[in-house]
């Protein structure tokens, strides 16, 4: 009986927590992970959006892959150079296939050259805004970065691929939206309400690897926001000087909110700003009470849950 209980539990929080919302994590198939990809070269290349990737993508298109990083350590899994060829495949449909995949993206040992067709020299990418790196400091204070062939990637994970603006100092900054003080990829809001998104950031190439990068993380004031829907992108306005924007949805629907060009720093200095990206769930007043009920309802079977966990 207690048994068939908790079995009851299991399948009704996973009834509720699938109406609620449907995360990267659902979508993913067996075998592969589902990421948020984007890509960003002065303008959007590919908007944030959810790409399934599998392990030995990169292989399957003929690219070589490395067997360990540059520490000795066996790399596993699906990597972001999978994620890179796989955001390829998706941009480019049929034209990109083993034969000619090179003539869009050529990776040499761990090197991006060319990517979405162009010189890829100057570029870099992070994952969960992040420089992925391997978290040891070196003789110089700080961690050594992994190259695409050596960072792994876990299902629901965020990467960002851009290119340079900078090429004389790389001073680029990459950001992500925060609300409330916390990093935000997804909101919910409700028809006609209105949202504040701050827009935070580092210089990738001068903070990207530094052990004290939280110390660098800065409000991007002065970016440009857009709002992309089905209708194409609108102008939404610039970050103010504490790197915030507030924006209103008058129109049910999901939408994408990105910012990028250009942030000034107290000193007057002025920076190339990378594409940052939050998609937005407006809801209609009935949409967002069903919302709130699912979720109190899921809170409390979880409850339930924890309850008969602990007492076991």
């Amino acid at each position: 009986m207690k048994t068939g209980f908790k079995k009851f539990l299991s399948v009704l929080t996973a009834a509720v927590m699938l109406c609620c919302c449907l995360p990267l994590s659902s979508l993913a198939a067996s075998g592969t992970i589902v990421i948020r990809f984007s890509a960003y070269d002065g303008e959007v290349i590919m908007p944030a959006q959810g790409i399934s990737v599998s392990e030995g993508t990169a292989e399957a298109y003929g690219y070589d892959v490395s067997e360990t990083d540059f520490n000795g350590e066996a790399i596993n899994g699906i990597t972001a150079l999978d994620a890179l060829v796989a955001a390829h495949a998706y941009y480019y449909g049929s034209e990109f296939s083993a034969e000619n995949a090179k003539n869009h993206l050529i990776v040499s040992d761990g090197m991006v050259l060319k990517a979405f067709g162009k010189s890829a020299a100057s570029s870099g990418f992070t994952v969960n805004n992040k420089c992925p790196n391997d978290g040891v400091i070196g003789s110089w204070g700080t961690y050594t970065g992994y190259a695409v062939d050596e960072t792994s990637l876990e299902n629901g994970d965020t990467m960002s691929y851009f290119f340079y603006q900078d090429k004389s100092f790389y001073s680029d900054y990459v950001g992500w939206f925060t609300m409330d003080g916390e990093a935000v990829n997804t909101v919910a809001v409700t028809q006609a309400d209105s949202i504040t998104l701050t827009l935070e950031g580092y210089s990738f190439m001068w903070y990207g690897c530094s052990a004290d990068l939280e110390e660098n993380i800065t409000p991007l004031a002065g970016a440009d926001v857009y709002v992309l829907s089905d209708e194409g992108y609108t102008s939404a306005g610039k970050t103010d000087e504490n790197g915030s924007i507030t924006i209103t949805f008058d129109k049910a629907g999901d939408y994408r909110v990105c910012a990028y060009g250009e942030t000034e720093d107290a000193y007057g200095i002025t920076s190339p700003v990378s594409a940052s990206w939050c998609t937005v769930s407006v809801n209609t007043k009935l949409q967002a009470f069903w919302n709130r009920i699912l979720d109190f309802f899921a809170r409390i079977i979880e409850f339930i849950k924890n309850l008969f966990s602990f007492n076991k």
